[in-house]
């Protein structure tokens, strides 16, 4: 491996990255025992988060979410082949 998220596989170097052309998939589900409340899915982390804590302001004593974070990644070809 040489720097983060960079690989040396055979004799091409290698590097994977969020694919710029997408959008990230963030979510959140409250883990409340009795609580099925999930947030809106959306690319905005900071979205998610506001509705997150929106719930713990209605319901106080829900102070714990799951919150999910998924990308498309592209692997690209740092040398000519």
């Amino acid at each position: 491996m040489r720097a983060s998220g960079t690989w040396a596989y055979g004799v091409v170097l290698r590097r994977i990255q969020s694919d710029p052309g997408t959008a990230p998939a963030v979510g959140a589900r409250c883990l409340d025992a009795m609580c099925g409340w999930v947030a809106a899915p959306g690319a905005d982390a900071d979205l998610v988060g506001d509705e997150c804590l929106a719930h713990t302001e209605l319901n106080p004593s829900h102070r714990r979410f799951a919150r999910e974070y998924s990308d498309v990644a592209l692997v690209t070809c740092l040398e000519p082949t």
